[in-house]
């Protein structure tokens, strides 16, 4: 059965943002190649796991300072909790890497913020 995961929320660091609109969880592993020479096809070992999260958000200068101040500091990892409509939870420590606000005529201001995961997620 599919979730909805409409207007889900963020805590970054023990701030909440409440309105977000979307989320996309991304996992990569990047294989490491352990080929011997003079073999003729590549070999491969499953590397390290990474995650990151975009969110498109409705824009809060409010509800959105901590999250600016942690771009624009480069701060730290803080402790991220999103949680989704259906309850559904992603936790992990994690930093801002990416951080825009778009305005348009007739339109709600949105914010779009890329978090990088460090260390283990989990997904619950």
């Amino acid at each position: 059965m599919a979730n909805s995961s409409a207007l889900a929320s963020i805590s970054f660091g023990g701030s909440t943002i409440s309105a977000v609109g979307s989320v996309t969880l991304t996992l990569n592993r990047a294989p490491f190649e352990v080929s011997e020479i003079g073999n003729a096809n590549a070999q491969f070992i499953a590397g390290y796991q990474n995650a990151t999260a975009q969110l498109d958000v409705f824009y809060s200068e409010t509800d959105h300072s901590a999250l600016e101040a942690a771009i624009n500091a480069a701060s730290a990892a803080s402790a991220v909790v999103l949680t989704l409509a259906s309850a559904d939870t992603i936790t992990g420590s994690g930093f801002v890497t990416a951080y825009s606000v778009t305005a348009a005529a007739n339109d709600v201001e949105r914010a779009s913020i890329t978090i990088q995961f460090t260390g283990a997620i989990t997904l619950a």
